[in-house]
């Protein structure tokens, strides 16, 4: 039997490097404490490395856009929060304007995957609930129902 090799941030460099590389970048890693820097012309990519999705991530990623606004956050392909929440995961990072690198690392050979292109998010208006949330705001009389308590009985209406 077997064990399988416990992955380390540093094995998603080398897949990531020769996927930006073979684009026509220089990389480099750990440059100014940012795990990756990728450099094409005037554009600067800069990529965070982490093994698990999380809050650590999203704010380290957020840093960065004080040094350049092109970020992107690369994690394993099997990330467990990942798998179980993808869309929401894409709409967050599309709001928060991080590209999303997922890295699937096989035993000969590793894949590279730009699932979300870093982009300014215009979210699209839901005009039906914004109708419904604008009616029940007017016709609600007073402040009768403290936020938070969903499962209260609604507050007066008119």
């Amino acid at each position: 039997m077997t064990m399988k090799k416990k992955l380390k941030e540093i094995d998603l460099y080398s897949p990531i490097k020769t996927f930006f590389t073979d684009l026509g970048y220089q990389v480099k890693g750990e440059i100014n404490n940012c795990d990756i820097v990728a450099k094409r012309g005037k554009q600067t990519i800069i990529i965070e490395l982490k093994l698990n999705l999380n809050i650590t991530l999203l704010l380290q990623a957020i840093s960065r856009f004080s040094l350049s606004d092109n970020v992107y956050i690369a994690i394993p392909k099997q990330c467990t929060l990942l798998k179980k929440n993808k869309i929401q995961i894409k709409v967050l990072l599309s709001r928060l304007g991080i590209g999303l690198i997922l890295v699937d690392i096989q035993k000969t050979i590793s894949y590279v995957e730009v699932v979300l292109d870093k982009s300014e998010y215009r979210p699209r208006k839901n005009k039906a609930q914004q109708k419904c949330l604008e009616k029940e705001f007017l016709t609600r009389l007073g402040d009768t129902q403290a936020g938070g308590s969903t499962r209260q009985k609604v507050g007066l209406t008119a």
